[in-house]
């Protein structure tokens, strides 16, 4: 497996809008699939965020994860952030979140930026063993989310 932007990988705009459409798009019922398309799309402009970075097994992507300026409104105090990681089922339990993860900390820390952000629902386990730290609670889009946060060492 390897980790590379989509910059560099546009044909998977389509897989990682769809694996994104499919997990999160009832949270934003205003919003297509074509809507996060047009989204991904700005993802590929190199050296800036947002940016997307998907894991490749063979020549299928297995995974994603974004860095992208702000994820939740109602805290745009805190910036940059850790953003919609993906994993298909089929693909889980092989370490591939973990891996985008740490490639999205890595390209933080190439940006400059010294600490990250971070809110889930379900995966702060996954988080804490990669050292996040929770820094609140609260709701966010009708559920309960923790936020995390995590200093970034280059």
């Amino acid at each position: 497996m390897c980790i590379k932007n989509l910059a560099n990988h546009p044909e998977f705009i389509p897989a990682v809008a769809r694996w994104r459409w499919d997990e999160w798009g009832h949270l934003d019922p205003d919003r297509t699939l074509n809507d996060v398309v047009k989204v991904l799309e700005t993802h590929i402009v190199p050296e800036k965020i947002p940016q997307t970075l998907i894991a490749i097994l063979g020549d299928q992507p297995v995974g994603t994860a974004s860095l992208t300026q702000h994820d939740m409104k109602t805290r745009m105090d805190l910036s940059p952030w850790l953003a919609g990681v993906f994993v298909p089922p089929e693909y889980r339990s092989r370490g591939i979140a973990s891996s985008l993860v740490r490639a999205i900390e890595n390209l933080a820390g190439d940006l400059g930026y010294e600490e990250i952000f971070l809110y889930t629902n379900s995966a702060e386990g996954l988080y804490k063993k990669l050292c996040w730290v929770k820094i609140g609670r609260e709701e966010y889009k009708g559920r309960e989310v923790v936020i995390m946060s995590k200093m970034i060492t280059t």
